[in-house]
């Protein structure tokens, strides 16, 4: 691991991992408390390691002193889920696996993400090495290396559970990550990787959605940019981009939170053609073809057009379920969500009940899911149930107040009951939350330029 001023968590880091390793190896990139002497406590070698705002420099120094077979990757805000040591054991002796992918827990974030899988257990060769000095990865090296020699990356069963911190703390990481990530995607204007990744850490995202808050205009234009460099790679380049279609998908969002469902579908589509076996644009396909429906007649679109697109939404909601039924998944897109969509789709053709069924179906499978309960009050609203319907609303704000569609709809049936200094105080609320919602910014004209030559193929 690499290490700063991390005193309060560090001994505990080590010690999850004491009894199935050789040796502990903590870089140490410039410590003003005691962490060198507590990790040195728990027999850690701890090298100094000048840092120069590169994560993937650091954590190679700190490779070279590693005399082992295999590298286990910790960070030391992390503890390794108990393993008995024969288990793990038995992953180091299959000769056919160069590393394994770990899961890593976090408490659960506002976008419904609990978990993420990442290689952190890999063998020990001077050919794999960090890339990046921000989000940095051995993926690519490893993937490399193991295709050469016939091996494999495989998923295993061990668990890291992530401690994210306080506030203050975490804020102070996603500012620094943000600022290498810029500095990096200057740097480097033509690897979409940088900006990918300032995406991530800038994008604010509920469930299946990015949300039109401050700066969501900015960040779409980084994204578009990196999105045309990724259309215009040769098919040898664009099969190494594993974030690819999330790339994709998340420009078909963020177009969405600014009111943009052409750009969107246009983006998913393009998407498509490059990563023709991603279940996750299919998922955000239908998503953009549902937002796009329901601009109606502002899109221009013919009835029969609306039918087309309707059904190509319904089977692609449906190969994503029929996925998740053929095996466990953690991914909410595939047994999740898509049952959101498709209750949204029936209740533009007026089956109120059906899509209560389906918004009622993801609930059983989710409780907390917020937008499932703002959609069931949307369906008592078209009932004329008004009254109830508040009540879902209420309960989708307060289980998430992320959910942008749950404030302007509650506000609109507070409106409707009389409430209005209510309303107007949910109106309020939500244009604090979401200042770039289409709802109060209104049309932006720029930003449809922008994407239009920005999504243009890269010659």
């Amino acid at each position: 691991m690499i290490a700063r001023d991390e005193e309060s968590s560090i001994g505990q880091t080590i010690k999850s991992a004491l009894a199935i390793v050789d040796e502990i190896i903590v870089g140490d990139t410039g410590s003003e408390d005691n962490t060198r002497l507590i990790a040195e406590g728990y027999g850690a070698k701890v090298v100094n390691v000048p840092w120069d705002d590169d994560f993937a420099a650091a954590r190679n120094a700190v490779l070279e002193v590693a005399s082992s077979d295999w590298i286990l990757i910790l960070d030391a805000d992390e503890r390794l889920q108990p393993v008995r040591p024969v288990e793990f054991q038995k992953l180091l002796a299959d000769d056919g696996v160069a590393g394994y992918r770990l899961e890593i827990q976090a408490a659960e974030t506002p976008d419904g993400s609990r978990a993420d899988n990442q290689i952190r257990l890999f063998r020990n060769h001077p050919y794999v090495r960090f890339c990046y000095p921000v989000h940095d990865t051995i993926e690519i090296a490893l993937e490399n290396w193991a295709t050469a020699r016939q091996l494999s990356i495989e998923a295993c069963r061990l668990k890291v559970q992530h401690d994210s911190g306080d506030g203050v703390r975490a804020t102070a990481r996603h500012d620094r990550n943000r600022r290498l990530l810029r500095d990096a995607w200057r740097e480097y204007p033509y690897e979409p990787y940088f900006a990918y990744r300032l995406m991530t850490e800038s994008v604010t995202s509920l469930e299946d959605e990015a949300l039109p808050q401050s700066g969501l205009g900015k960040s779409c234009e980084q994204i578009a940019k990196a999105w045309s460099i990724v259309e215009g790679m040769s098919a040898n380049q664009v099969s190494e981009l594993t974030y690819g279609p999330d790339l994709a998908g998340m420009l078909s969002a963020m177009s969405i939170a600014l009111g943009h469902s052409q750009q969107a579908l246009d983006t998913v589509w393009s998407g498509i053609e490059i990563f023709p076996d991603s279940k996750l644009l299919l998922f955000r396909r239908a998503a953009a073809i549902t937002r796009h429906i329901e601009s109606g007649e502002k899109a221009g679109l013919t009835a029969a057009t609306i039918v087309n697109l309707r059904r190509l939404a319904e089977r692609d909601l449906d190969d994503c379920l029929a996925s998740a039924a053929n095996g466990r998944h953690d991914e909410r897109w595939l047994w999740l969500w898509p049952w959101r969509y498709k209750a949204e789709l029936a209740l533009m053709d007026g089956q109120a009940k059906r899509a209560l069924q389906y918004f009622q179906k993801a609930l059983d499978l989710d409780p907390d899911y917020s937008h499932a309960w703002s959609g069931k009050a949307r369906c008592f609203s078209t009932q004329g149930e008004e009254r109830r319907a508040l009540g879902l609303y209420l309960r989708a704000v307060t289980l998430n107040e992320l959910n942008v569609t749950a404030w302007l709809q509650g506000s609109e049936i507070l409106e409707i009951l009389g409430f209005t200094d209510n309303a107007r105080s949910w109106q309020r609320r939500a244009q604090d939350l979401f200042p770039e919602s289409p709802a109060f910014a209104g049309e932006r004209p720029w930003l449809t330029d922008l994407l239009s030559t920005a999504l243009e193929p890269t010659s």
